[in-house]
């Protein structure tokens, strides 16, 4: 969802932390473990000890549950309109396909 929304910074950090864990091989069974590895900063050690403890992430239940985030997130997908055009249309009205083909 931040790649959607237009962090790429915050995007790019996940994408890191998910390759080292990957690339890890064992099972991480805390935050503290996986902030071992390079790659994972302190955010996402808690963000990995609140997946572990609760089996979901608050931000990410947030963000799906957020309109505009799931209207950016359809109208990304999209070729050719990436987070900038899709929150210009959003800011417009255009909230999925449907709308933007009527256009």
């Amino acid at each position: 969802t931040e790649r959607v929304k237009g962090d790429t910074r915050r995007a790019s950090s996940y994408q890191k932390a998910a390759a080292a864990i990957a690339e890890h091989g064992a099972r991480i069974t805390s935050g503290a473990q996986a902030r071992a590895l390079k790659g994972v900063g302190e955010k996402i050690e808690k963000k990995i000890d609140e997946l572990i403890a609760t089996g979901s992430l608050s931000r990410l239940e947030r963000d799906r549950a957020d309109v505009k985030v799931q209207a950016l997130s359809e109208l990304a997908r999209v070729s050719g309109i990436g987070p900038k055009t899709a929150a210009g249309l959003v800011e417009q009205g255009v909230t999925d396909l449907d709308m933007l083909a009527a256009r």
